[in-house]
């Protein structure tokens, strides 16, 4: 392994609990025009993955000078806390570091993070990758009428990838609950 892999790989892992740092990945935002966007939506073009905290939320620094918390829109990861939460974050590092990303802004949820979809040019939807993978959940709550994202987990359960190969995977939202 090089020096540059091995640099990239211990950013994505981190150490400990911690987050994951993620550099060098660009990202375009392109304004979608809905009302539910929140203010705080940079005018800025380009976009820096400073972290990636969990298996579908994210930081970017917009042009050096705005931090702002993206989730993806319409995936649900395993918590920290839960089988496969750390797998998740670390699967969600690998796609971002290096890459160019365009973010489409959905809304602001209640926590005040811009969910988003997010694309590179290798993946055109990465939170259905990560569903697709089974590192994370279709959330029929915040994306109902996403079939793309429905028929994703169904192929990750069917195949029994990442955490459908568990006995009794428990949803993110039930573990929230009894965590």
């Amino acid at each position: 392994m090089t020096a540059t892999a091995r640099k990239k790989r211990s950013a994505i892992l981190g150490t400990g609990a911690g987050i994951a740092v993620i550099g060098g990945g660009l990202a375009t935002i392109w304004p979608t025009g809905s009302k539910n966007l929140p203010d705080t939506l940079p005018s800025l073009d380009t976009c820096r993955v400073i972290e990636v905290v969990d298996g579908d939320t994210l930081h970017a620094n917009c042009d050096g000078l705005k931090t702002i918390t993206i989730r993806l829109f319409g995936a649900d990861a395993p918590e920290m806390n839960q089988p496969s939460g750390p797998m998740a974050r670390v699967a969600l590092g690998t796609l971002l570091v290096g890459q160019n990303l365009t973010i489409q802004p959905i809304e602001k949820d209640k926590y005040g993070r811009l969910v988003a979809q997010l694309s590179t040019s290798a993946y055109p939807s990465i939170e259905r990758r990560q569903i697709e993978t089974g590192l994370s959940w279709w959330s029929p709550q915040y994306a109902p009428n996403s079939r793309d994202l429905r028929l994703a987990e169904d192929t990750a359960r069917a195949a029994k990838r990442g955490l459908w190969a568990m006995p009794a995977p428990i949803p993110p939202w039930q573990w929230r609950k009894s965590h």
